[in-house]
C-alpha cells in the first residue's frame, strides 16, 4: 500500500550559466532516487506526490518552481487538515558551503553577480520544520560545500505566520564535510550504466536498495547512516579522493524503518580461482559453519544471512572476510591462504 502522506521533491542540476562547470551525473542520480522513491520496495510514494525538476539549456528550473510546489503542498495539507508523514528533499548539483549548517544549493541562473541564486538549505529546513505539516523531513544533498565569499543562498518565499507546535524530526545528509568537495565519476555497481554519478548518491542508493539492511532484512535509519559513513570514504579513496559524509539530525530513534523489509537470506555464488583441492569452511557472522567443501568444487551456491562471513581453509583459523549485502551476489576468491 502506497504511503499517501509521503512526498518528495527531487532536483537535478547539470546546466549552469556563467563560470561553473557543467555536470554529468545529477540528472541520472535524481532519476535513480526517484525510482527508489516510487518503488514498492523503497519509499513507495505515489507518483502525484513527487515533484521532479531537471535543468535545461534554458537555465531552468528557477527558484519559483521549487517554492511554488513546496508552498502549495504545505497549503494543501493544511486545507485538508492532514499532516504529512515524510518529506524527502533530494538535490544533486553544485553547492557552496557557508557554515556548518548551511549550504547554498545553486540553481542554473547562479553566477558571481547573481551569487545568492540558490536555496539556503538551513533556511529551507527551518521553515519546513516550523510549518509543522510533516512529521519527518529527510534532506539528501549531493553537492560540494567549499566556500565562496558572500554566497549563502536565499530563503524560501513561503513562510508561516508563527511556528507550529507540531513536532517535526529531521535528517540532513551532506555528501561531504563543510568546506570540502563532493565528487562524481563512473562507477561499476549493479545500479549504474557506467555513466558518471555522484559518489554520495551511488552509496546512498546502494544502501537504500538493501545493502544497509541488518541481518533481519530491516532497513533502519541508523544502519543507513552508518553504511554511508563507512562505505563512501572507501569508494572515494579508491578513486584517490577524500570525501567524508556528515549528518545533522534531530531524530533520536535510529530504528525508524525506511522501507519494507528485505529478504533475510541472499543467494550467493562463491568461486575459487585457485582450485587446489583444499578443504574449505564457510562461517557466518556468529562463526557458525554454514557450508563445507573443497576449492575445486567449481562453484558454491549458498543461501547466506546478511552481514559478515568468512571462508577459510579447514586447517586455518583465518581466511577471506566478505559482507553479504543483497546487492553483490557473486564472490571470487583469488587465494585462500
Amino acid at each position: 500500500m502506497a504511503n499517501d502522506l509521503d512526498y518528495a521533491i527531487i532536483i537535478g542540476i547539470e546546466h549552469y550559466r556563467g563560470s561553473l562547470n557543467q555536470l554529468s551525473g545529477p540528472h541520472q542520480d535524481s532519476q535513480q532516487f526517484r525510482d527508489w522513491a516510487l518503488s514498492e520496495r523503497g519509499g513507495d510514494i505515489p507518483k502525484d506526490n513527487i515533484k521532479e525538476l531537471y535543468s535545461t539549456a534554458d537555465y531552468t528550473p528557477i527558484k519559483d518552481d521549487i517554492d511554488d510546489w513546496l508552498g502549495s503542498t504545505l497549503e494543501q495539507l493544511t486545507l485538508e487538515n492532514k499532516r504529512g508523514r515524510r518529506l524527502y528533499l533530494y538535490f544533486s548539483g553544485h553547492g557552496i558551503g557557508s557554515s556548518q549548517r548551511n549550504s547554498a544549493l545553486l540553481l542554473p541562473k547562479w553566477s558571481h553577480s547573481n551569487r545568492q541564486y540558490g536555496l539556503a538549505s538551513e533556511k529551507y529546513l527551518d521553515e519546513l520544520a516550523a510549518n509543522g505539516s510533516f512529521r519527518e523531513i529527510y534532506i539528501f544533498l549531493d553537492c560540494c560545500r567549499n566556500r565562496i565569499t558572500n554566497v549563502s543562498g536565499s530563503p524560501p518565499f513561503f513562510s508561516s505566520a508563527k511556528p507550529s507546535s507540531n513536532p517535526c524530526e529531521y535528517l540532513v545528509f551532506y555528501a561531504t564535510e563543510f568546506d570540502n568537495f563532493a565528487y562524481e565519476g563512473a562507477t561499476t555497481t549493479t545500479l549504474d550504466n557506467l555513466l558518471p554519478r555522484g559518489l554520495f548518491t551511488e552509496v546512498l542508493l546502494t544502501g537504500l536498495n538493501g545493502a544497509a539492511a541488518d541481518k533481519d532484512g530491516r532497513l533502519l535509519l541508523g544502519n543507513l547512516i552508518n553504511y554511508v559513513k563507512r562505505v563512501l570514504p572507501q569508494l572515494a579513496q579508491a578513486r584517490k579522493k577524500a570525501q567524508v559524509p556528515r549528518t545533522e539530525t534531530s531524530i533520536d530513534d535510529h530504528n525508524k524503518l525506511l522501507a519494507p523489509p528485505f529478504e533475510k537470506k541472499v543467494q550467493m555464488k562463491i568461486r575459487f580461482s585457485t582450485a587446489d583441492g583444499a578443504a574449505a569452511v564457510l562461517e557466518d557472522t556468529d562463526l557458525e559453519v554454514v557450508h563445507t567443501g573443497f576449492t575445486d568444487d567449481g562453484e558454491w551456491d549458498v543461501m547466506l544471512t546478511r552481514g559478515f562471513h568468512v571462508v577459510r581453509r579447514a586447517d586455518k583459523d583465518t581466511g577471506v572476510f566478505f559482507y553479504v549485502d543483497g546487492i553483490n551476489k557473486e564472490l571470487i576468491i583469488n587465494e585462500l591462504s
